[in-house]
């Protein structure tokens, strides 16, 4: 017999369902900023990287994933790294950090993305090791203030 507990609340699934779409349109950013940089180094090589804290986030197999996450928790996967770094030393800084946040899309009902505590404590330590981290919801502004970093020109 199948009964209401068997199912999601209408408020969790649509909660759920939020947090899928805006990390979805998250990694969409990610993915443009990246092609982005990519056509930018056709004329200056810019050293970055993507760290993969999304996890496993895309593998649809529970236990696949979980057993995916714990791999990458051994390896060093810690939550709240950034989304993109740029090892280059520019403007007084040590490095760049990037994190990617959605923007309100109320036609998407995608509510704009929040640093976790996790994100938070991260800023704050990079921050402390004389690294910048900032956050973008734009590729194109995102690339933008790389450029303006590479240049010496961001406080």
């Amino acid at each position: 017999m199948v009964s209401a507990k068997d199912f999601i609340s209408t408020q969790k699934l649509q909660k759920a369902s939020g947090i899928i779409k805006r990390k979805k349109r998250e990694q969409e950013i990610q993915k443009a900023f990246v092609k982005l940089m990519k056509l930018h180094q056709r004329t200056k090589r810019i050293m970055f990287y993507s760290i993969p804290n999304e996890g496993a986030g895309f593998i649809p197999d529970q236990k696949m994933k979980v057993m995916v996450i714990a791999t990458l928790k051994e390896m060093g996967l810690r939550p709240g790294a950034s989304d993109i770094c740029i090892p280059i030393a520019r403007s007084g800084y040590s490095a760049l950090y990037i994190e990617f946040k959605s923007d309100k899309d109320k036609k998407r009902n995608i509510k704009a993305g929040v640093m976790s505590k996790y994100q938070i404590e991260f800023k704050e330590k990079m921050t402390a090791q004389g690294n910048k981290m900032v956050e973008f919801d734009n590729a194109e502004i995102a690339l933008e203030y790389v450029i303006k970093y590479l240049n010496g020109a961001v406080n």
